[in-house]
This record gives C-alpha cells, structure tokens and sequence, in this order.
C-alpha cells in the first residue's frame, strides 16, 4: 500500500476497515503502521548487508602434557 502513495494513516484505515488487527487484537493506527514497515526494512537491509571478510594470522599449538 506505501508502494501505491498511501500514507500510514491511510494504511491503518484500511487496515482496520478490512478488519485487520494487530497482535494484540486492536486497530492500527498510523504509528503502528510506521514501525512495522521501518522494522521490515532493517531486517531487509541486514540480509541484503555484505559482510566483509577479514582473513588473519591464525597460529594453533598442540601442548600433550595438558592433554587428559
């Protein structure tokens, strides 16, 4: 809906004139709106992140007297 030009109160509107209710069981509100769509959008932008690799100098010693 934010894609055709609905602002998030006029989302909520038709959210709830759809009958649509949020977790908890109430109406939207524009708010509500808001933060559901800001969160989807972090959770997109982390999983299309690239992460940067870094590869370092790794050095493994083997101690037998330690060993059980």
């Amino acid at each position: 809906m934010q894609i055709q030009g609905l602002g998030y109160s006029r989302i909520a509107k038709r959210l709830n004139e759809e009958g649509i209710k949020t977790l908890r069981g109430k109406e939207f509100v524009g708010a509500r709106v808001h933060s559901i769509l800001k969160k989807k959008r972090l959770q997109e932008e982390r999983i299309n992140q690239k992460s940067k690799k870094k590869i370092s100098a790794f050095r493994f010693q083997y101690f037998p007297e330690h060993a059980p």
